[in-house]
């Protein structure tokens, strides 16, 4: 949730709208790609290595998280 309000706090209020929608079309677009992938790999290298991969994709999550700096924000910019 505190993309989500970063995002909101930093975007000005004339592009609200768009950021959101933008944020929508992305993340519902990568959904849909992963699948794809997920299903490609999985018909072509079997479903046992797609799952490995899918779970060691999964494990490396964190990495942008750790190293971003909302990380360490106490607060949001004004």
């Amino acid at each position: 949730m505190i993309k989500v309000s970063f995002r909101q706090a930093v975007t000005p209020d004339r592009l609200l709208g768009r950021m959101n929608a933008t944020m929508r079309f992305v993340l519902t677009g990568a959904l849909a790609l992963g699948a794809a992938l997920a299903g490609l790999l999985g018909e072509f290298v079997g479903i046992r290595a797609a799952l490995w991969a899918g779970a060691a994709l999964f494990a490396t999550v964190w990495v942008p998280i750790f190293f971003s700096p909302l990380r360490t924000r106490k607060d949001l910019p004004a």
